[in-house]
């Protein structure tokens, strides 16, 4: 009886040997759960980083779909950006009088949408200046706080003979002070796109 004891004692000691204590199962949580902080959090800004790249694609592709209407049809066309509950919506429209695509026109149908609306804004992603940007992409002090600029207002056409209204759209991203802009160059309607981080703009691509 007395050995069956000491063998069981035994091993429980050979286990407890092996085994975890309270301090290092405790230890061992914060740990992963301190990994799994920092992976969600990089998660969250791969995503916001993509929605924003969505974004400069979306106005990639609208604007050449604009500027080949332009082109072929001899005609005014004209992204229209639209602001509805916080949100930011751009659609198509050719002009109807050739007077170029204005406002009053639109209200009165002269001009007429070749498209649906499209949201721009996606997730954290938006329509606005980055955060910490003090100067444009030129180096100049922004003028004002207003990420839709083209011309007077905010409506980017392009011409028949592939010009286009001067002016700049901004995105900012959700997580970091980062974003991009993307700019219109009027007299050829090139346009190029910076990308703001660390607290300067560097220009990426252009088409």
């Amino acid at each position: 009886m007395v050995n069956k004891t000491r063998k069981r004692e035994e091993m429980l000691e050979g286990e407890m040997e092996y085994g975890f204590s309270l301090i290092e199962m405790m230890t061992s949580i914060v740990v992963m759960s301190v990994f799994f902080l920092i992976s969600v959090t990089a998660i969250g800004k791969i995503k916001d980083k993509s929605y924003s790249e969505s974004i400069v694609t979306t106005v990639q592709a609208i604007s050449n779909e604009c500027r080949s209407v332009a082109i072929s049809q001899g005609v005014d066309c004209g992204i229209v950006f639209k602001e509805e509950n916080d949100e930011v919506l751009v659609r198509i429209y050719k002009d109807g009088d050739y007077d170029g695509i204005n406002s009053d026109d639109i209200k009165t149908k002269k001009d007429t949408p070749l498209t649906d609306w499209e949201k721009l804004t996606k997730e954290d992603a938006r329509i606005a200046i980055p955060e910490g940007a003090t100067k444009d992409p030129s180096n100049k002090q922004f003028e004002s706080k207003d990420p839709i600029k083209f011309g007077r207002g905010d409506i980017l056409t392009f011409s028949p003979k592939a010009t286009a209204t001067p002016g700049t759209l901004y995105i900012a991203d959700g997580y970091e002070e980062s974003g991009f802009a993307i700019r219109v160059v009027g007299i050829d309607g090139r346009i190029k796109i910076y990308r703001f981080r660390g607290g300067a703009w560097s220009e990426i691509a252009r088409w």
